[in-house]
């Protein structure tokens, strides 16, 4: 992997996040817990996490990078970071191997002059929400963002759970229903759905979650399978989007109609 050369002054330090207090190297390492499995997550605002003792404050470069996979939380916005260095230290990382920072929260911003996603690494918000708990979505403020080859930007599946969202405001369950998001549209839906879901959302700006989909049988007095919308991505730069990777925010399928696409809304130079 090639690094990232940045300007000396710009650097006022360099803060490499780890998954040990006792920080030997400048890579983020996933151990496997007992069972198995990779652990839970690193959450971001621990400061045993980090070379420095405390998370990247602002004009300093984070580096997040892991030869294992990684699941990074981040739970509230970064301060105004010099840079933001993504990516998995593995010369061909596979699906097993990525490094993946998890956005938590509406309001929760990645903030960086710089951003680069290398390949094996990805960026996402976590999973799907109902109507009544808070939403999630990924948000980045940057000068220039570059994703290079394979480096992901997701919001699959992680916008309204299935039956929630605007689209359902006025839906009653009776007899055997279906239907699909209705997020910048109308959708299929079965005749006896009473009011098809209703379209929301703008075209010029596409901000919102995509709405879950929706079936039910009175036969058996239960919901059938549902798939969740897709998610709500922000890109807002004042510089340039190298774009060598996939950004996506598509909804989950079901038995009888899919979920709505979410919003992915970029604005750059």
């Amino acid at each position: 992997m090639r690094k990232i050369g940045l300007a000396s002054s710009m650097l006022t330090a360099l803060c490499v996040l780890s998954s040990s207090a006792d920080v030997v190297t400048n890579v983020c390492t996933m151990v496997p817990n007992t069972s198995g499995k990779y652990t839970e997550g690193i959450e971001w605002d621990n400061p045993d996490n980090w070379s420095l003792g405390h998370p990247a404050r602002a004009g300093e470069v984070a580096v997040v990078e892991c030869s294992s996979k990684g699941c990074i939380f981040l739970r509230s916005s970064t301060e105004e970071l010099e840079g933001l260095i993504l990516r998995s230290s593995r010369k061909t990382p596979s699906l097993s191997y990525w490094v993946n920072l998890f956005t938590f929260g509406w309001d929760t911003k990645i903030q960086a002059k710089s951003v680069r996603i290398g390949t094996g690494a990805s960026i996402s918000c976590y999973g799907a929400f109902k109507n009544n708990e808070p939403s999630n979505r990924v948000w980045i403020v940057a000068k220039d963002l570059t994703m290079e080859t394979d480096a992901q930007i997701l919001g699959d599946g992680t916008g309204y759970a299935g039956a929630n969202g605007p689209a359902w405001a006025d839906l009653t369950p009776s007899g055997f229903q279906y239907a699909g998001g209705a997020y910048g549209g109308y959708s299929p839906f079965s005749p006896n759905a009473g009011l098809p879901p209703q379209p929301y959302g703008s075209v010029a700006a596409p901000l919102e979650p995509g709405s879950g989909s929706y079936s039910y049988s009175a036969t058996f007095n239960a919901m059938g399978l549902q798939g969740a919308g897709g998610g709500a991505i922000r890109i807002d730069l004042s510089g340039d989007f190298i774009c060598n990777g996939l950004v996506s925010a598509n909804g989950k399928p079901s038995a009888n109609g899919g979920a709505s696409g979410g919003g992915i809304y970029v604005t750059c130079r």
